[in-house]
Parts: C-alpha cells; sequence; structure tokens
C-alpha cells in the first residue's frame, strides 16, 4: 500500500538545558596536538562529538603503524585443502583478514599470490591488505591498531598438510588522539546535550594543577565537572594535585568536582589504593572500563587501560546535582560500549567476584557493574577520596554545595558596599536590611528546593550584629540535602495469617 512516513527529528535547533550544572571539562594527557590545537592555544569548547572532530579529534592520527607481518610459505598442501588467516590481539576476538581454498597444482609463489588478493579482497571489512613475492606475503596493518599486533597475533591455521612461517608485526604505536576521540564520544553518548571544554597537555613530567586553574579560567569559571585523564601510572598523588587546584579556585567561586584516571593496566584489583584514607574530597577515581566494545578495543591498541572517564563524566554533566550517578532507573550505560564490562587493571568484570567488588567499593573508586535480572550496566556509587564519614564523601554532596555557593555568591554580590540601615536607638541592623540579605541568599536556595536539588534550607542572619564598627554581616545558612537509597532492606517470610 502506498504511503508516506515522517520520521521527526530532534536536537536540530541545538537548544541549551536550562542552568550550567551540566558544563564540563575534559584535561587530556598527549603531546600530540589534533590540527586545532596547540601549545600554545590548548583548550577549546565543544558541543558535539561533531565539533570535536572538526577540531581534529578524529581516532588514528599520529599512530606508529605496525610494520613487519610477513607469512612464508614453506610447503603447499593438497587441492581442497582450506587456509584461514587471523589476526589476534590479547584481548579482543580473533579477526579473519582471508580464507583461501587450495587449488590444483598450487606452488608456493601462486598459493602467496592468492593469499594476498583474498586478503585484499577484504580490505574494506577489516583494513588489513598484503603483497606476495615469490612465496612470502607481506601483510599491512589495518589502521588504527596501534601496538595491538606488537609480536603476536598473525596466524595461518590449515585443515591440510601446507606449512608456512610467520614473522609477526612490531613497533606499533597507538594513536593517543583515538583515546581521546572515544572519551569524548562517551561523554556526548551520555550527555548530548553536553558543553565541554577540552584541554591538551602534555603531563609526561607530572600532573600540574595549573593546568586544571587554566582550563577553568579560559571557560570563565563555568566548568562544574572536570575529568583528568592521563596517560602515566595511576597516582594518589595525582589526586591530591587535582583537590588543591580545586581548593584554589574556590577562593574565586570557581568551584567543582573532578573524576581521575590513570593507566593501571599492570595493577591487581585486590592490591588497589584504599581512597577512603584520602582527603580529597572533590576528587574521584575511575575504575570502570568497556569490556567489549571500542573501549575494550583499545586497550590492545594503546597497551594501558581506556578508563571509561568519559562515560563517568557525562553521567555527572546528565545528573541533577543531587542525584547519584548510579541510580539504576536513570542511568543505564550500556551501549555498544559498556555492555560487556572490564576494570582499568584489564580484569573482566564477569571473572571478579563479588567479595573483590565490596573491596573496590569500601575503598572509594568509581567502577561499573551489573544487578541481577536487570538489563544494562550502571556505577556502583559515587565515591569521593575521602573518609565515608565526611560531608562530602560522594560526588552529589559536593556538586549540591557547590551549587548553593555559586548562587548565593552571585546573590549577594550586588550587595558588596551596600549600606546598612541601623535601628538608631540600638544600634543594631533593620528588619528591612536583614530582610534585604535573607530574600536575595534565598532567591538561589529555592530554585534548588524547586528542581529537587534540596530538601530544605534556612537562611538566618543575627539582628544583633554590630555592623557600624565590623561593616561585616555575617550569614548562617542551613541544607538539608537529599538522600540517597544506597541500601534497601527487605524483610519477607512466611506467617501462618496476615492477621498475626
Amino acid at each position: 500500500m502506498g504511503k508516506i512516513e515522517f520520521n521527526i527529528g530532534q536536537g536540530g535547533l541545538g537548544r541549551a538545558l536550562p542552568g550550567k550544572d551540566y558544563y564540563s571539562g575534559l584535561l587530556f594527557d598527549t603531546a600530540t596536538y589534533p590540527s586545532g590545537f596547540s601549545a600554545p592555544d590548548p583548550i577549546k569548547f565543544v558541543g558535539s562529538l561533531e565539533d570535536a572532530e572538526n577540531l581534529g579529534i578524529v581516532a588514528g592520527v599520529g599512530e606508529t603503524v605496525a610494520t613487519g607481518g610477513e607469512i612464508t610459505i614453506t610447503a603447499v598442501g593438497a587441492a581442497g585443502d582450506s587456509y584461514v588467516i587471523t589476526m589476534t590481539s590479547t584481548r579482543n576476538p580473533a579477526i579473519e583478514i582471508a580464507t583461501v581454498i587450495e587449488a590444483a597444482a598450487e606452488t608456493t609463489t601462486t598459493l602467496a599470490a592468492r593469499f594476498a588478493a583474498a586478503i585484499n579482497a577484504g580490505t574494506a571489512t577489516h583494513g588489513f591488505s598484503a603483497t606476495s613475492a615469490l612465496a612470502v606475503v607481506s601483510v599491512v596493518m589495518a589502521p588504527d591498531w596501534g601496538a595491538a599486533f606488537n609480536g603476536a597475533g598473525l596466524d595461518v591455521s590449515t585443515t591440510g598438510a601446507g606449512t608456512s612461517t610467520i614473522v609477526q608485526f612490531s613497533a606499533g604505536v597507538g594513536s593517543d588522539l583515538s583515546a581521546l576521540h572515544y572519551t569524548v564520544s562517551e561523554y556526548f553518548r551520555m550527555q548530548p546535550q553536553g558543553f565541554l571544554w577540552i584541554g591538551i597537555y602534555d603531563e609526561s613530567g607530572g600532573l600540574d594543577g595549573q593546568d586544571l586553574i587554566d582550563m577553568q579560567d579560559f571557560a570563565d569559571g563555568e566548568i562544574r565537572q572536570m575529568a583528568v585523564l592521563l596517560k602515566t601510572a595511576f597516582a594518589t598523588a595525582d589526586l591530591a594535585i587535582i583537590q588543591a587546584a580545586i581548593e584554589a579556585m574556590q577562593v574565586e567561586f570557581k568551584n567543582m568536582n573532578a573524576v581521575y584516571a590513570g593507566d593501571q593496566l599492570s595493577d591487581t584489583l585486590t592490591a588497589s589504593d584504599d581512597l577512603r584514607g584520602l582527603t580529597n574530597d572533590r576528587v574521584s577515581a575511575c575504575a570502570g572500563q568497556d569490556g567489549g566494545g571500542e573501549g575494550w578495543r583499545l586497550v590492545d591498541v594503546l597497551d594501558r587501560s581506556m578508563p571509561a572517564i568519559g562515560a563517568l563524566l557525562g553521567t555527572v554533566s546528565l545528573a541533577n546535582v543531587s542525584e547519584n550517578v548510579g541510580w539504576v532507573s536513570k542511568f543505564n550505560l550500556a551501549s555498544v560500549d559498556l555492555d560487556v564490562l572490564s576494570f582499568t587493571t584489564g580484569d573482566l568484570y564477569s571473572g571478579i567476584s563479588v567479595a573483590t567488588q565490596d573491596l573496590l567499593e569500601n575503598r572509594g573508586w568509581i567502577f561499573a557493574k551489573k544487578y541481577t535480572g536487570k538489563a544494562g550496566s550502571f556505577w556502583n556509587d559515587s565515591p569521593t577520596a575521602t573518609p565515608a564519614t565526611g560531608d562530602y564523601a560522594y560526588v552529589e554532596n559536593g556538586r549540591t554545595i557547590d551549587k548553593a555557593v555559586r548562587g548565593v555568591n552571585v546573590a549577594l554580590t550586588s550587595f558588596i558596599n551596600a549600606p546598612l540601615f541601623v535601628d538608631p536607638d540600638t544600634g543594631k541592623m533593620t528588619e528591612l536590611t536583614v530582610s534585604n540579605f535573607k530574600n536575595a541568599a534565598s532567591i538561589p536556595l529555592e530554585q534548588m528546593l524547586i528542581e529537587g536539588d534540596l530538601s530544605g534550607y534556612e537562611v538566618v542572619i543575627d539582628p544583633d550584629q554590630n555592623v557600624l564598627t565590623t561593616s561585616k554581616v555575617e550569614l548562617t545558612i542551613k541544607l538539608v540535602p537529599v538522600g540517597v537509597a544506597r541500601t534497601i532492606v527487605v524483610n519477607i517470610g512466611y506467617v501462618v495469617s496476615l492477621q498475626t
């Protein structure tokens, strides 16, 4: 039957979300600058993955392609024998790059030529190509595989008696921009309407906290959450550096929280640092990683961890400031990536015991997990690198107080150097003066209450303050936060009667 169908588009107008809670930053560690960046100009703003790609953040750029892969056919088999040529990296499934059926009267030279032709026939699918000379097949590495096949992976299997010798690829180095592209794409997958400032810095000599400050200054203090992704090994010292930078920015009311990740591929989960013993209440550490998609492939390509910090930053950006990123009904991470899960140590989630997961959670790590009977993947919780007894032991605690501080600061800035009217008989502030300050401070808090970021608040001003002597007005603001259902206890059992 003839018909007309309309597919109604969404997002084409690019309308921004209300507020600025989703404004985010990404500090990325590399000495390879995308075309739109440079050492003197390392920070750019993007509103989409396409914006990032237009700035040169493209997978594979800057990689050192592995070379030297060869197959030398030393003996042919018989007509009808099958040969399968595969490439297999350490963690990812084998890639079949050619299948050849031996013809009658083959020689090592003709069979080598057929190997090369079969590989080339599939180039559009797998990216590998080949040439042959006499009995030698020279395989050309597919793009953006970096270190994945260094020293191993090229293989020929046969059903017959044919034999071959293999020289493996070597000297491949993965592209840092593949990691950056992946991280940015995962951020926008989780928060399609996000705003992201990207800073490219070479942190090989050690993380410089000034780089975070420079990014925040570039963004006019607007960044609310920052991801810091380093190529170097994970170090608790980096958490302290990030915390110190954030505290320096708080003085100027440029409050933010941060999530951090480094390379942990050679680490052991059970020997992970106890982050709850630190004092970095605005910084969290990501130990979650994809275990079956592009992120997992990049672990082999880069030969280091590929943390899911882009998805984590995107989730934080998507969440209201009071919301826990592990809220199961709202924040499902699973797509092509983060359906199968792993940790930044390279351990697959499916192979890690509940006891080890509990250990990591008690030590203050953020990672992705599964719940029995519930489809999808979810963050375990939102701990910061500080004791669990602290007021800012979770990301949402810090984000909520920071939003309140920013809002009240803006509201009260108009009152700087304003006149303070006092009762001529007592010398204390008049009721109108007190009311003006209380009302101003209450406006942003009332909005937070409406948006569900607070359960309640109170602004208290002592009218008996001696403002004529001190020229200072002191306010006390009491905030009641929104709770989080971290544990749900269900008492269930049989009874002989519902009346007992």
